[in-house]
Protein backbone atom coordinates (compact mmCIF):
# COMPACT_ATOMS: atom_id res chain seq x y z
CA UNK A 1 0.00 0.00 0.00
CA UNK A 2 2.63 2.64 0.62
CA UNK A 3 4.13 2.28 -2.50
CA UNK A 4 0.88 2.77 -4.22
CA UNK A 5 0.44 5.29 -2.09
CA UNK A 6 3.87 7.35 -3.32
CA UNK A 7 2.54 6.44 -6.90
CA UNK A 8 -0.80 8.35 -6.05
CA UNK A 9 0.71 10.97 -4.14
CA UNK A 10 2.81 11.59 -7.10
CA UNK A 11 0.07 11.93 -9.23
CA UNK A 12 -1.56 14.15 -7.63
CA UNK A 13 1.13 16.37 -7.58
CA UNK A 14 1.21 16.59 -11.26
CA UNK A 15 -2.21 17.28 -11.70
CA UNK A 16 -1.50 19.92 -9.37
CA UNK A 17 1.06 21.49 -11.43
CA UNK A 18 -1.14 21.02 -14.42
CA UNK A 19 -4.18 22.45 -12.53
CA UNK A 20 -6.35 19.55 -13.31
CA UNK A 21 -8.26 19.42 -9.80
CA UNK A 22 -10.76 16.78 -10.49
CA UNK A 23 -7.68 14.11 -10.98
CA UNK A 24 -5.29 15.98 -8.41
CA UNK A 25 -8.47 15.55 -5.63
CA UNK A 26 -8.93 11.93 -6.91
CA UNK A 27 -5.29 10.99 -6.48
CA UNK A 28 -4.43 13.06 -3.13
CA UNK A 29 -7.75 11.15 -2.11
CA UNK A 30 -6.76 7.63 -2.81
CA UNK A 31 -3.08 8.48 -1.54
CA UNK A 32 -4.71 9.19 1.87
CA UNK A 33 -6.62 6.01 1.64
CA UNK A 34 -3.41 3.85 1.14
CA UNK A 35 -1.39 5.62 4.04
CA UNK A 36 -4.41 5.08 6.54
CA UNK A 37 -3.69 1.12 5.72
CA UNK A 38 0.30 2.07 6.62
CA UNK A 39 2.08 3.25 9.39
CA UNK A 40 3.43 5.98 7.38
CA UNK A 41 1.72 9.08 9.58
CA UNK A 42 4.18 11.71 8.04
CA UNK A 43 3.28 11.11 4.39
CA UNK A 44 -0.53 10.88 5.19
CA UNK A 45 -0.04 14.55 6.83
CA UNK A 46 1.88 15.47 3.42
CA UNK A 47 -0.89 13.82 1.26
CA UNK A 48 -3.88 15.77 3.23
CA UNK A 49 -1.59 19.05 2.94
CA UNK A 50 -2.03 18.42 -0.49
CA UNK A 51 -5.53 17.42 -0.91
CA UNK A 52 -5.88 20.74 1.38
CA UNK A 53 -4.11 22.64 -1.87
CA UNK A 54 -6.36 21.27 -4.31
CA UNK A 55 -9.39 23.18 -2.17
CA UNK A 56 -7.34 26.11 -1.44
CA UNK A 57 -6.68 26.92 -5.49
CA UNK A 58 -10.71 25.69 -6.15
CA UNK A 59 -11.69 28.53 -3.38
CA UNK A 60 -12.97 25.79 -0.95
CA UNK A 61 -11.65 27.30 1.58
CA UNK A 62 -13.61 25.25 4.63
CA UNK A 63 -12.63 21.89 2.98
CA UNK A 64 -9.24 23.35 2.93
CA UNK A 65 -9.28 24.57 6.41
CA UNK A 66 -10.27 20.76 7.40
CA UNK A 67 -7.82 18.91 5.70
CA UNK A 68 -4.74 21.70 7.16
CA UNK A 69 -5.99 20.73 10.48
CA UNK A 70 -5.89 17.14 10.14
CA UNK A 71 -2.31 17.37 8.90
CA UNK A 72 -1.33 20.17 11.43
CA UNK A 73 -2.26 17.85 14.87
CA UNK A 74 -0.19 15.03 12.99
CA UNK A 75 2.95 17.36 11.98
CA UNK A 76 2.86 18.91 15.37
CA UNK A 77 2.63 15.33 16.56
CA UNK A 78 5.81 14.05 14.86
CA UNK A 79 8.01 17.02 14.87
CA UNK A 80 8.22 17.96 11.68
CA UNK A 81 8.63 21.34 11.74
CA UNK A 82 9.45 22.69 8.16
CA UNK A 83 5.51 20.96 6.85
CA UNK A 84 4.21 22.30 10.18
CA UNK A 85 5.39 25.56 8.75
CA UNK A 86 3.87 25.07 5.33
CA UNK A 87 0.96 24.12 7.01
CA UNK A 88 0.51 26.39 9.19
CA UNK A 89 0.71 29.19 6.16
CA UNK A 90 -1.47 27.16 4.22
CA UNK A 91 -4.24 27.59 7.32
CA UNK A 92 -3.59 31.11 7.30
CA UNK A 93 -5.10 31.28 3.68
CA UNK A 94 -8.15 28.96 4.14
CA UNK A 95 -8.89 31.66 7.40
CA UNK A 96 -7.70 34.68 4.82
CA UNK A 97 -10.32 33.57 2.12
CA UNK A 98 -13.22 32.65 5.08
CA UNK A 99 -12.40 36.05 5.93
CA UNK A 100 -11.77 34.07 9.96
CA UNK A 101 -9.29 37.32 10.22
CA UNK A 102 -7.70 36.65 14.15
CA UNK A 103 -6.95 33.01 13.29
CA UNK A 104 -5.62 33.67 9.42
CA UNK A 105 -3.39 36.13 11.37
CA UNK A 106 -2.48 33.72 14.31
CA UNK A 107 -1.38 31.37 11.68
CA UNK A 108 0.52 33.16 9.73
CA UNK A 109 2.65 34.78 12.57
CA UNK A 110 3.23 31.27 13.70
CA UNK A 111 4.31 30.27 10.42
CA UNK A 112 6.72 33.20 10.02
CA UNK A 113 8.42 32.20 13.65
CA UNK A 114 9.06 28.08 12.60
CA UNK A 115 10.27 29.66 9.09
CA UNK A 116 13.11 32.17 11.12
CA UNK A 117 13.42 29.26 13.59
CA UNK A 118 14.61 26.86 10.53
CA UNK A 119 16.50 29.84 8.61
CA UNK A 120 14.35 29.97 5.34
CA UNK A 121 13.91 33.20 4.90
CA UNK A 122 11.98 33.23 1.47
CA UNK A 123 9.54 31.02 3.38
CA UNK A 124 9.11 33.75 6.16
CA UNK A 125 8.64 36.38 3.41
CA UNK A 126 6.25 34.57 1.80
CA UNK A 127 4.76 33.86 4.65
CA UNK A 128 5.01 37.69 5.61
CA UNK A 129 3.72 38.75 2.41
CA UNK A 130 0.23 36.69 2.96
CA UNK A 131 -0.09 37.53 6.47
CA UNK A 132 0.47 41.23 4.68
CA UNK A 133 -2.63 40.17 2.17
CA UNK A 134 -4.80 39.40 4.64
CA UNK A 135 -4.40 42.88 6.15
CA UNK A 136 -5.06 44.55 3.00
CA UNK A 137 -8.27 42.90 2.83
CA UNK A 138 -8.85 44.02 5.85
CA UNK A 139 -8.03 48.23 4.89
CA UNK A 140 -4.85 47.45 7.75
CA UNK A 141 -2.64 49.83 5.59
CA UNK A 142 0.24 50.72 8.01
CA UNK A 143 0.32 47.01 9.51
CA UNK A 144 0.05 45.50 5.48
CA UNK A 145 3.07 48.63 4.99
CA UNK A 146 5.14 47.60 7.89
CA UNK A 147 5.08 43.81 7.33
CA UNK A 148 5.74 44.01 3.25
CA UNK A 149 8.74 46.43 3.91
CA UNK A 150 10.25 43.42 6.26
CA UNK A 151 9.87 40.56 3.91
CA UNK A 152 11.70 42.86 1.18
CA UNK A 153 14.41 43.84 3.34
CA UNK A 154 14.54 39.72 4.37
CA UNK A 155 14.77 39.21 0.09
CA UNK A 156 17.62 42.03 -0.79
CA UNK A 157 20.39 39.73 -0.25
CA UNK A 158 19.04 37.33 -2.62
CA UNK A 159 19.13 37.29 -6.62
CA UNK A 160 15.65 38.29 -7.96
CA UNK A 161 14.57 34.57 -9.93
CA UNK A 162 12.63 32.73 -9.80
CA UNK A 163 10.64 31.70 -6.83
CA UNK A 164 12.27 34.85 -5.54
CA UNK A 165 11.73 37.20 -8.19
CA UNK A 166 8.19 35.84 -8.24
CA UNK A 167 7.34 36.66 -4.55
CA UNK A 168 9.29 40.57 -5.36
CA UNK A 169 6.56 40.83 -7.72
CA UNK A 170 3.77 40.17 -5.43
CA UNK A 171 5.49 42.62 -2.23
CA UNK A 172 5.47 45.04 -4.99
CA UNK A 173 1.94 44.60 -6.18
CA UNK A 174 0.79 44.52 -2.28
CA UNK A 175 3.01 47.37 -1.51
CA UNK A 176 1.11 49.12 -4.62
CA UNK A 177 -2.33 48.32 -3.15
CA UNK A 178 -1.58 49.81 0.57
CA UNK A 179 -0.10 53.23 -1.23
CA UNK A 180 -3.43 53.02 -2.96
CA UNK A 181 -5.67 51.75 -0.18
CA UNK A 182 -3.93 54.25 2.07
CA UNK A 183 -4.71 57.37 -0.18
CA UNK A 184 -7.91 56.95 -0.51
CA UNK A 185 -8.88 56.25 3.70
CA UNK A 186 -9.90 59.48 5.49
CA UNK A 187 -7.78 60.42 7.85
CA UNK A 188 -7.90 60.09 11.89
Amino acid sequence: PEGLARTQQNLGLAYLALGDWERAESSFQSAIELYQKTHSRLYLALASMNLGNVHLRRKQYDQAETVYRQAKDVLEQTGYIWGLAQVLNNLGMACTGQEEWRQAGDFFRRSIALWRQLGEPVSQANAEDNLAEAYLLQHRWEEARAVLNQARVRLGGFEPVGRVGALLSDIDDHLRAVEAGAAKAPEA
